[in-house]
């Protein structure tokens, strides 16, 4: 289930009933310690590790200069394990809980999760678009794999002689 925030996409669905519009609410996702968050910025994913009390960590610019998870962060080659709350991380883009590589590796136990996640807070981590962005980050944390597979779908050469896919383009 995709999430929004700020009425990007309301949750809630409108029903005419004898003329009126009623709006029916329904009970939004609640992510548990250890799920993965993908969030949906303009033409990118970012990526967070939910470790409870509405806060996850991620991956942000280690300078003011790159606003944190911004596209622009692309261009550092470090990044800050930073805990956030989630909404604060959000910067008005929808989201979901999306551990899609379940059905290929074992996630590792929750617990073990969480600390190995904790004990990252506030690092400098070396951050490279290609190889250890924030995805490659979230999936070592909850899997022990760094993988991406947003890398592949987006940013790798195409076989139609163009060099690089930008985010949202399609082969045909």
């Amino acid at each position: 289930m995709r999430r929004t925030c700020r009425g990007n996409q309301e949750a809630s669905r409108g029903r005419r009933l004898w003329g009126a519009v009623i709006s029916v609410k329904r009970a939004p996702e609640r992510p548990r310690p250890g799920d993965l968050i993908e969030i949906f910025r303009v033409g990118y994913e970012h990526w967070a590790i939910y470790v409870g009390d509405d806060c996850v960590v991620h991956l942000t610019a280690p300078s003011e200069e790159f606003e944190a998870g911004s596209i622009t962060s692309i261009f550092s080659n470090r990044a800050i394990v930073k805990y956030s709350r989630l909404e604060d991380v959000l910067h008005g883009c929808s989201w979901k809980v999306n551990n899609k590589l379940d059905g290929t590796y074992l996630p590792l136990p929750m617990d073990m999760i969480i600390q190995r996640t904790k004990q990252m807070i506030n690092k400098i981590v070396h951050y490279n678009l290609i190889e250890e962005n924030c995805e490659h980050f979230v999936n070592n944390l909850r899997y022990g794999v760094p993988r991406s597979q947003q890398v592949g779908r987006h940013w790798l050469p195409a076989d139609d002689g163009f060099p690089l896919r930008s985010c949202g383009s399609s082969r045909q």
